[in-house]
């Protein structure tokens, strides 16, 4: 089974947190809605906690903002040469 590394929807988080309340298990939600059984298995983490679907995706999100590159500071030395081209 591949793993997918995309965001979780709200429509898969409300499975996933349907599912959690009927306790079935996190790898067959895995399996129903085609992602990576450690998907469901951090939500299910965060709704044990007493955390809401939107408290998850919420911190999701705070998360993700800190990834990625970070914005290049240019001294005006580069920006005029730049500018200048």
């Amino acid at each position: 089974m591949p793993l997918n590394k995309r965001k979780e929807t709200t429509n898969e988080l409300t499975i996933i947190a349907h599912s959690f309340v009927q306790k079935l298990k996190a790898y067959r939600v895995a399996q129903m809605i085609n992602r990576c059984a450690e998907t469901v298995y951090r939500v299910y983490r965060s709704l044990e906690t007493g955390a809401s679907i939107a408290d998850y995706q919420d911190h999701y999100m705070r998360n993700k903002q800190r990834c990625g590159r970070k914005r290049t500071q240019l001294s005006l030395a580069e920006l005029t040469y730049i500018n200048d081209k």
